[in-house]
């Protein structure tokens, strides 16, 4: 995460688009961190959609501590977000590890059988995004995706002070 980025002049906080320096609101600010560095990964993801998270452990470098996450049922409305780079059919974790559109609908399915939601959002937003509904077939998922299978998706503008 940009937040903790060795590049990030500003370590621990994000601020706005245009606010240079330093200055300005953070981000960040108030924010509890769930899941942060090593701990995001593909089996970490999974079992937070499936309610079987691990309470309690973990914690980061710059002090943020997991908490206990809430627990979902058939009246949950659900936001599943992902974002950074992708291809067809997979999105990458720390540039190790691979979550594919078939993970994803196993684990939407999943949820449909548990009665974890009411409705879900999945929006991906990455090269060939939209790949990674491909396998999914439960009902009240809607999926946005940021790109087709074959197009890329680029980041709306860079900031030179952050390096990215």
């Amino acid at each position: 995460a940009l937040r903790g980025n060795m590049r990030n002049p500003f370590r621990g906080k994000i601020f706005p688009r245009g606010a240079y320096g330093g200055f300005g609101e953070d981000l960040m600010e108030g924010v509890n961190i769930d899941y942060s560095g090593t701990d995001v990964t593909v089996d970490a993801f999974l079992r937070v959609l499936l309610g079987r998270h691990l309470d309690g452990e973990g914690g980061d470098s710059l002090g943020s501590h997991r908490r206990t996450l809430p627990k979902t049922d058939e009246n949950t409305n659900v936001l599943v977000y992902l974002t950074g780079h992708g291809g067809d059919n997979f999105f990458k974790f720390q540039d190790g590890e691979e979550l594919t559109s078939q993970d994803i609908a196993s684990a939407f399915s999943q949820m449909h059988e548990l009665k974890l939601y009411k409705e879900l959002l999945f929006i991906s937003d990455t090269c060939q995004a939209f790949t990674m509904a491909d396998e999914i077939d439960v009902p009240n998922v809607f999926s946005v995706g940021s790109s087709l299978k074959g197009q890329n998706s680029y980041a709306s503008h860079t900031d030179n002070e952050v390096g990215q």
